[in-house]
C-alpha cells in the first residue's frame, strides 16, 4: 500500500479563540479560513497541559505526564521506554523531518527522538541568548582566565560579585540601545526557505513525516513587518512595552503572584500585538503549505494544523493573568487550541462537541491507513475520525498541571516578598482538571473550582456547592480516572514483552 504523507504543524501558544471561525476579530487567520473547505474543523479542542513539554508528552505518545512520570521519574523528560509517534512512523517506513523554532524540542528530554532530519531555527531561545551574548562572551573568557590563575578566594569573590553588576548593567544597556535588533531578528519565512531546500534534496523518500514547532505566537509577541502593518502595529505601540517585552520574568512574577495589572492602554498594545503574531502564524501556514505544493508532496498528504497550549491575555476574562506557565492555571485560555485536519479528499466538516489533543496521537496512526492488526500502537477508538464517524467524542476530558515541589518552593523562596499568600495553596500544588462539553471541576488537592461552562464560559464563577450533582460525579470520575493513569500495569501493555519486565523492575526501584 501507499503511505499517505503526515505534516503535523504545531503552532505554538496559539489560541482557539484566534482562528477566524472562532475569533471575534475577523481575518486574523485568512488562509487557515480558506483551506476549511477542504478540512475536518475541531473547535473545541482541549489540550492535558498549558505549558510545552507536557502537552507535547500527551500529543507524541497518546500517553499523559503523569504516566510519563510513573516510567522517567522526571517531570521533564520523556521516558526511553515509551514509544514516540516520530519513532513509531519511522519504523512503519515513514521518512520523519522536523523544523523547529522551539528549543524545548530537544536530545536532553527526547523530543527529538526518532527524526532522520531537524532543522533547527531557534526563536525563541535566540531571543534571550542573542540580548546578552556578545557581553557575557568575553565575560565568561574572563571568568575562566581567573579560575585557572587567580588562587585567592578572596578576589575571585569580588570578582564573581563584580561580574554580576557588570551583567547586570550591561542588559539594561542592550535594551535600551539595541532593543529592536534584539526584537525584530528572525523572519521563519526565510528559515522556511532553507528547510524547502532540504525537502527537495530528499523527494524520493517519501512517504513523509514532517513536524514543524512554530513559536511566531509565542512571547515575546513580535511579528514580521507585513504582518504588523496588517494589524496597525506602530513603532510607537513597541516603544510604549519595551520594558514588558524586555524584562518578562519581573512581569510574570508581578502580574501572576502578586495580581499586578498593566494599563488598560498597554493591554490592548498587547493583544494587538498577540493578534499579529496569530496573522504571522497564518503567513506561515501560507508558506508551508506553497512550499508542499511546489514539491508536489500535498497529493496523498494530511495537513494536521493545532497548538500545544494557549496564552492568557490579563483581562478578566483571562483571571487577570498572563502568560500560560503561570502555576495557577488550567482555564480555558490555556488548554483551548486550535485543531483542523487538511486533505484535499475532504469537504468541510465543524465538530462542535469537545476532543481530546492526546487522541491526535492515534489519530494520525489512523490516517496511515495500515491495518489494525500491524499497527499495534493504534486504539482506534481514540482516534478523532473514528470519534466524528461513530459519533463517540469523549464525555470527559482530563489534563494536570504537574510540579516540582522543590522548584515551587525555590520560586516561592526568592520572590517570598512580592508573592501574594492567599495563592499559595494553589502554587504548591498539582492542578488537575476534569472538563465535559457543559463544566469543568479543577482540583488543587486541597482546593476545588466547579464551572458551568454553558453559562459562564470564562469560568469566572466558582459554583462549588457541596450537594452539586455533577460536581460530585466529575469528582469521583476523576479520583477513578487518576488511580487507573497512576497503575503501572495500564502502562506496561504499550511496550514488547521484552521490555515488560524491566520496565516494572524500574518503576518499583525509582517510585
Amino acid at each position: 500500500m501507499t503511505l499517505p504523507n503526515i505534516i503535523l504543524i504545531v503552532l505554538d501558544t496559539l489560541r482557539a479563540d484566534r482562528v477566524v471561525i472562532n475569533s471575534k476579530d475577523n481575518c486574523i487567520t485568512p488562509f487557515i479560513d480558506k483551506i476549511l473547505k477542504n478540512s475536518i474543523f475541531f473547535e473545541n479542542c482541549i489540550a492535558n497541559s498549558p505549558w510545552t513539554l507536557p502537552s507535547h508528552i500527551a500529543m507524541l505518545t497518546g500517553l499523559y505526564p503523569t504516566q510519563n512520570r510513573l516510567l522517567s521519574n522526571n517531570l521533564k523528560r520523556i521516558s526511553h521506554k515509551i514509544p514516540l509517534l516520530t519513532e513509531i512512523l519511522k519504523n512503519l517506513g515513514y521518512f520523519t523531518i522536523c523544523f523547529t523554532e522551539n528549543p524545548v524540542i530537544n536530545e536532553k528530554n527526547g523530543l527529538n527522538r526518532g527524526f532522520d532530519k531537524i532543522f533547527k531555527s531557534w526563536k525563541s531561545a535566540g531571543f534571550w541568548f542573542y540580548r546578552n551574548y556578545l557581553f557575557r562572551k568575553y565575560l565568561n573568557y574572563i571568568d575562566l582566565i581567573f579560575s585557572k590563575k587567580i588562587k585567592s578566594r578572596k578576589f575571585l569573590k569580588i570578582w564573581h560579585f563584580l561580574k554580576l553588576i557588570l551583567e547586570m548593567l550591561l542588559e539594561k544597556i542592550t535594551q535600551q540601545i539595541f532593543w529592536k535588533e534584539v526584537l525584530f531578528k528572525f523572519n521563519t519565512l526565510n528559515d522556511l526557505d532553507k528547510f524547502s531546500q532540504i525537502l527537495k534534496k530528499n523527494l524520493e523518500r517519501k512517504p513523509f513525516y514532517i513536524y514543524f514547532n512554530i513559536m511566531a505566537p509565542h512571547f515575546p509577541y513580535v511579528a514580521i513587518e507585513s504582518a504588523q502593518q496588517y494589524l496597525n502595529v506602530k513603532i510607537k505601540d513597541f516603544k510604549k512595552v519595551k520594558d514588558f517585552l524586555l524584562n518578562s520574568r519581573k512581569y510574570l512574577i508581578k502580574i501572576n503572584l502578586n495580581f499586578k495589572r498593566l494599563s488598560n492602554k498597554k493591554i490592548r498594545i498587547i493583544k494587538k500585538l498577540y493578534n499579529s503574531c496569530a496573522f504571522y502564524s497564518d503567513l506561515i501556514v501560507k508558506k508551508i503549505y506553497s512550499v508542499l505544493e511546489e514539491l508536489e508532496i500535498l497529493q496523498n498528504t494530511y495537513l494536521i494544523i493545532t497548538s500545544d497550549h494557549g496564552e492568557h491575555l490579563f483581562e478578566k476574562t483571562n483571571h487577570y493573568l498572563w502568560e500560560h506557565l503561570t502555576y495557577l492555571s488550567v482555564y480555558d485560555p490555556v488548554i483551548k487550541v486550535p485543531l483542523l485536519i487538511y486533505n484535499l479528499n475532504f469537504q468541510e466538516q465543524i465538530v462542535r462537541n469537545q476532543v481530546d489533543l492526546k487522541d491526535l496521537f492515534h489519530t494520525i496512526l489512523h490516517l496511515t491507513g495500515i491495518p489494525i492488526n500491524d499497527n499495534k500502537y493504534l486504539n482506534i477508538k481514540n482516534s478523532l475520525i473514528y470519534q466524528i464517524e461513530n459519533n463517540s467524542t469523549p464525555k470527559y476530558i482530563y489534563g494536570e498541571f504537574l510540579k516540582s515541589k522543590l522548584g515551587m518552593y525555590f520560586l516561592i523562596k526568592k520572590h517570598r516578598n512580592s508573592i501574594n499568600k492567599k495563592i499559595l495553596p494553589k502554587l504548591l500544588n498539582n492542578i488537575y482538571f476534569l472538563r465535559s462539553d457543559n463544566y469543568k471541576y479543577i482540583r488543587y488537592n486541597s482546593e476545588e473550582e466547579f464551572y458551568d461552562l454553558m453559562t459562564d464560559a470564562d469560568e469566572i464563577n466558582n459554583i462549588l456547592n457541596p450537594n452539586n450533582e455533577e460536581k460530585l460525579k466529575m469528582k469521583s470520575y476523576m479520583n477513578n480516572f487518576l488511580n487507573k493513569i497512576n497503575n503501572i500495569e495500564e502502562i506496561k501493555d504499550i511496550t514488547t514483552e521484552k521490555e515488560k519486565f524491566l520496565i516494572k523492575k524500574f518503576v518499583r526501584k525509582n517510585i
